[in-house]
């Protein structure tokens, strides 16, 4: 009977006739005895860590500072901080460019995904405190200058206001961080003049990838202005004479996006095959942070711990107001886009960039973690110089020195292999072995089985486990986590799932 039940097994269609007599057979030369499921955390499994260590000192403590306060994973910290910090760099330093003597923008476009509760919007609201502070009273000010204006106006004849209106412009609204706006209206406060520089910074992925701009029927042509703002700096808009936004263009603008969102928002938008085939998510810093909702515990003496007292934050703040309002007057005293000053790597960061350029180049070939990852992985170097151009600002440094263009390395090597976990990712965010232990449990469930034969199970994994070595990796873990054993009987290999799994 045995031979007959092992000769069925290799038909896998004969695996679904199975009836309880033939399986309770087969289970008679198993051990009913199994140890508890050890719980497979896709959150903590596989997770590259985020390389702050060598960042400069005064980054590297307000990160930490922010992430002790806030409880939250120090990666989503660091591309809140690196939000802020490359809005305030690109208005006054250009990345080295091996094509532009002039250099290009070092704006950085992130996305670092949070679900609900993981306190993205604390986390941001740390991070950007000097520049919405200061954003507050560029507002106040031009409330109170348009106040006059209209006092002005209101307080003239006919005669008096046509004169006032050539010789005194109306004071425009100075905002340039916006939390939802649509590609058109970015476009025309660019080619009007009224902002040079500008941030879409929000903790709601949705109001991007979500909103008008990218569900319209213009969002290809959206995605091209937004590669053309992070090249080369260009806004441009070829209108008819008849419609109320003019044609124009502006040169040497800035563009910073800092998204935080949702997974369930995050996955549709990361694996659209346009996003990815237009180029706009390959100029992305991504992180992919745990969940540590459920550990975050607080003692009576941590919530007498005030943030605003914290030196570490008080030092970063303090350098962030200095930066802003020495950029704020500059801009006022000069009527230029383009003031910026090119900040060039050194000697030593000059090899490492060589060695890493070889790096990345090396893993697109045939064959190499990279090779469908062509489009993120071949902007590596361009990614690493833009984020090693702001770090170095920030710090004061004259020149990118090569520690760090190594740390700028380390991050775009992180973010690069978050975007191979997101390569194959599913809604639930589920790891390899997930993935494979969820195809097995259908499978069995399917023929009313708890076993199966393992060549079989090879055949119909998941399509990027059916490599003999990535499926016996999983199997291993899923055997030493206790969901499944091997059985080898008549020289033939099974898998035997925990009967728990089957309830």
């Amino acid at each position: 009977m045995i031979a007959d039940l092992l000769s069925l097994e290799k038909n896998s269609e004969d695996n679904q006739n199975f009836d309880s007599n033939n399986q309770y057979l087969l289970s008679t030369k198993r051990s009913n005895s199994w140890k508890d499921i050890i719980p497979l955390n896709s959150e903590q499994h596989n997770e590259p860590i985020y390389p702050i260590k060598n960042f400069p000192l005064i980054i590297k403590n307000a990160i930490e500072a922010i992430a002790e306060f806030v409880q939250a994973p120090i990666s989503m910290v660091a591309q809140s901080v690196l939000g802020t910090l490359s809005h305030i760099s690109q208005s006054k330093v250009n990345t080295p460019s091996p094509f532009l003597k002039e250099g290009e923008s070092c704006a950085l476009f992130l996305i670092s995904e949070g679900q609900s509760g993981s306190r993205k919007s604390t986390c941001k609201t740390l991070a950007d405190f000097a520049l919405n502070e200061f954003e507050r009273k560029k507002y106040d000010l031009y409330e109170i200058k348009l106040k006059e204006w209209r006092q002005n106006i209101a307080g003239s004849g006919k005669k008096e206001q046509k004169s006032f209106f050539n010789e005194v412009t109306k004071p425009q609204d100075p905002s340039c961080v916006f939390s939802d706006i649509t590609i058109e209206a970015l476009l025309g406060l660019y080619i009007d003049g009224f902002i040079i520089n500008s941030s879409i910074s929000t903790d709601e992925a949705a109001q991007f990838f979500s909103g008008h701009t990218m569900k319209s029927d213009t969002r290809n042509s959206s995605l091209g202005i937004f590669t053309k703002l992070f090249d080369n700096g260009l806004a441009e808009r070829n209108r008819s004479k008849s419609n109320q936004n003019s044609s124009g263009r502006a040169h040497d603008v800035r563009l910073t996006i800092n998204i935080q969102g949702q997974r369930e928002v995050l996955v549709e938008a990361l694996n659209d095959p346009i996003l990815k085939g237009q180029g706009l998510l390959p100029r992305f810093i991504i992180t992919i942070p745990q969940n540590f909702a459920g550990t975050r515990f607080q003692t009576d003496e941590f919530q007498t711990k005030d943030a605003h007292s914290d030196l570490r934050l008080i030092a970063y703040w303090d350098r962030c107001k200095f930066l802003l309002n020495d950029n704020f007057h500059q801009s006022e005293n000069n009527n230029s886009n383009n003031h910026r000053t090119v900040i060039l790597l050194n000697e030593e960061a000059r090899v490492i960039d060589l060695a890493f350029y070889n790096e990345i180049e090396k893993l697109q070939a045939k064959g190499e973690c990279f090779e469908h990852l062509q489009a993120f992985a071949s902007r590596g170097c361009q990614l690493a110089r833009r984020l090693a151009t702001v770090l170095a600002y920030f710090a004061g440094e004259t020149f990118i020195t090569s520690q760090i263009y190594s740390v700028a390395n380390d991050v775009i090597r992180h973010s690069l292999k978050e975007w191979l976990r997101y390569a194959e990712i599913e809604t639930n965010k589920q790891s390899d072995s997930e993935l494979l232990i969820n195809n097995l449990i259908h499978k069995c469930k399917s023929r009313k089985m708890d076993f199966i034969l393992k060549t079989d199970a090879l055949k119909g994994a998941p399509t990027i486990l059916r490599k003999v070595n990535d499926f016996d990796k999983c199997i291993n873990e899923l055997v030493a986590f206790n969901y499944v054993r091997i059985k080898t009987m008549n020289n033939s290999k099974y898998i035997e799932l925990n009967p728990s799994l089957l309830k």
